[in-house]
């Protein structure tokens, strides 16, 4: 998908839609946008410390019997099979079986919406952020032959919509922004689908000209502001507060409020309170009753002036629900060529 068009704009509205159980309420007012909410359990949300971190499969290297080749961009290197086919961004989306495309943010551009056609499919981007859709649930962070690596995890499997879910995708953040590993995978459940990208991506090593293997902390100052996307508006007001505020369809405007601490390279959150107010500014009881106080989520730059948000789950390894949500805030002073990204 390399335009901005209405079907993008609906996806990109949808990251800042509450995410019901099988989705009853945002099916029946498909305007209404909100903060992306995952289901919780029990159990609440997991600890959420200096650099994030959650319990993941261990990565296996690849199989010693399998020919292997090298794959360099940006200072960086991946092993892929010989299998894989070398292609260019020219015809990525009707591009089918295992294959790998290298290239930058303006050249990858109708590179989205991956669907893994019979194979696993990679990008390697550089220059700027991953095109939406995006994966955009935290998976974990680990380290990769002492490169810190942050991946993101996300399936397109939506329970009552899709008769038979396709893909599952693997973001990986590299350090230095704008460097990134993109896979699609067949299959609904990531743990499986995404076993060979996880294998490729335990290859990943730092070659000459890549940035430091560990991310550079950030300022708060860098955070506090007014960040925009499509009908939804996020402010930060200091280190501690902010509000999230979104508007639709369904005829209100939603808050949530966020509690804030800021942690090295990016900013953590938690849901504190939410609010719906409709015509005339009158309080109006929540569209979505199921809104989860307590949901963490943080920020981080990708760009300069350009956030991603990050959710995380509430039941381990819970990825669902998390493939097509642009999870983007544009900024003042943003680079005009990513507020695309925003739908901007």
């Amino acid at each position: 998908m390399g335009r901005f068009d209405a079907a993008f704009a609906g996806r990109l509205a949808s990251h800042h839609y509450r995410i019901r159980t099988v989705l009853a309420l945002a099916l029946a007012c498909p305007l209404a946008v909100g903060l992306l909410i995952i289901p919780s359990s029990a159990q609440g949300s997991p600890v959420v410390g200096p650099r994030h971190s959650a319990a993941l499969q261990p990565h296996h290297a690849p199989a010693t019997d399998v020919p292997w080749s090298t794959v360099k961009w940006a200072g960086y290197s991946v092993e892929l099979p010989r299998t894989f086919a070398r292609r260019s961004p020219t015809n990525c989306e009707t591009d089918s079986g295992s294959f790998v495309i290298v290239g930058t943010y303006t050249a990858l551009r109708g590179c989205t919406g991956l669907d893994a056609r019979n194979g696993v499919t990679v990008l390697l981007g550089q220059g700027g952020p991953a095109y939406p859709p995006v994966p955009d649930v935290f998976g974990g962070d680990i380290s990769v032959h002492g490169v810190q690596v942050q991946e993101l995890i996300g399936t397109d499997a939506v329970p009552g919509r899709v008769a038979t879910p396709t893909s599952s995708f693997l973001l990986a953040l590299l350090p230095g922004m704008g460097i990134w590993a993109y896979m699609a995978a067949p299959g609904s459940v990531p743990a499986n689908a995404l076993k060979e990208p996880f294998d490729i991506l335990a290859t990943l090593r730092r070659s000459a000209g890549s940035p430091p293997a560990v991310p550079a902390p950030v300022s708060i100052s860098s955070f506090v502001g007014s960040w925009s996307a499509h009908d939804a508006s996020l402010k930060i007001t200091s280190a501690s507060n902010g509000e999230l505020s979104t508007r639709g369809g369904c005829l209100c405007v939603d808050y949530d409020t966020l509690a804030f601490s800021l942690l090295s390279d990016h900013l953590d959150a938690v849901v504190t309170k939410v609010r719906a107010i409709g015509a005339g500014g009158h309080p109006m009881p929540d569209p979505h009753p199921d809104e989860i106080v307590g949901q963490r989520l943080f920020f981080e730059f990708v760009e300069p002036h350009l956030l991603m948000q990050v959710t995380v789950p509430n039941e381990p390894r819970d990825w669902s629900v998390s493939f097509g949500n642009p999870p983007y805030w544009c900024g003042a002073g943003l680079a005009a060529r990513f507020g695309f990204a925003c739908g901007l």
